[in-house]
């Protein structure tokens, strides 16, 4: 896992982490033993709503990426909460988790290559 701090930022310390499907799916199980404090981490799918319902991660929400500022604040008021964003390619998730960043959420993973390489189940 490599860290970042958003180019947006320059006074407050917001990072994210890019993680590949293995460890995606290791941080949504909690499998890191215990290192995410039994937290939970939600999931956050910045596809269109047509592609979100050809398959999705179990438990993601969908928020357009063009929505974020609008929507994310309401559904998920904890800036601090684990937060997991994903598209089919990682194009759209870097750009979400940066205007996260700016937004002021701290806990922020991108799944750098997308759900076009997850070799796990996905809902339809």
């Amino acid at each position: 896992m490599r860290y970042y701090q958003s180019p947006f930022q320059s006074q407050r310390q917001s990072y994210y982490q890019n993680i590949d499907a293995f460890a995606a799916q290791r941080l949504i199980s909690g499998g890191y033993g215990g290192r995410n404090g039994g937290r939970i981490c939600r999931i956050l799918d910045v596809r269109e709503p047509e592609e979100f319902e050809q398959g999705h991660l179990p438990g993601a929400i969908n928020v357009p990426l063009h929505q974020i500022g609008l929507k994310v604040p309401r559904l998920m008021p904890n800036r601090k909460m684990m937060l997991l964003v994903c598209c089919g390619s990682g194009a759209r998730s870097l750009p979400a988790v940066q205007v996260l960043a700016v937004m002021g959420y701290t806990n922020l993973y991108n799944l750098e290559k997308g759900l076009d390489t997850w070799p796990y189940r996905l809902v339809r």
